[in-house]
């Protein structure tokens, strides 16, 4: 939608124009005299004046339209530092949450240290216990043997 330019000042200027040249000819026309120079230069001052009156709107509009431009780019600098602050904040979030997960790692990592080195410990309680076990046996068998022999001396008997 395109702006539309007033038409006041054109009204304005027009009227001033129109009464500029009664109030300095009517007088001039009544006594049947010609334009003096003061009268024409009034003339001329304010034709110049009803001019600028014209173009007031187009300056005025040019100028909103800079402020305006100005009040865009100052909305969206804001706007992109907001979009940066976001940003910085959902790192600082990624950045507390990766370090999170490498302490939630090395608690992982140290209890599974801390699991093998059991696992190390219960295996050689086992393989203690195997020996054992085994010299056990071996003097079970021993003894088995010395029963055994035992009992078929006293079988002779």
């Amino acid at each position: 939608m395109q702006k539309k330019t007033p038409l006041w000042p054109l009204y304005v200027a027009d009227a001033l124009m129109f009464l500029t040249v009664l109030a300095v000819c009517v007088p001039n026309i009544r006594l049947y005299e010609p334009l003096g120079v003061w009268q024409a230069a009034i003339l001329a001052l304010l034709v110049f004046v009803a001019m600028l009156l014209v173009l007031a709107p187009y300056v005025i509009g040019s100028i909103a339209d800079v402020k305006i431009a100005k009040l865009n780019a100052a909305k969206s600098k804001i706007q992109g530092e907001e979009q940066v602050r976001t940003i910085f904040a959902d790192l600082r979030t990624l950045r507390n949450s990766l370090i999170e997960q490498m302490e939630n790692t090395q608690n992982a990592k140290n209890l599974a240290d801390s699991l093998a080195q059991e696992l190390l410990t219960e295996k050689m309680k086992l393989k203690k216990l195997e020996e054992t076990l085994g010299q056990n046996s071996q003097k079970l068998r021993a003894d088995s043997e010395a029963i055994e022999s035992f009992k078929s001396v006293l079988d002779e008997f």
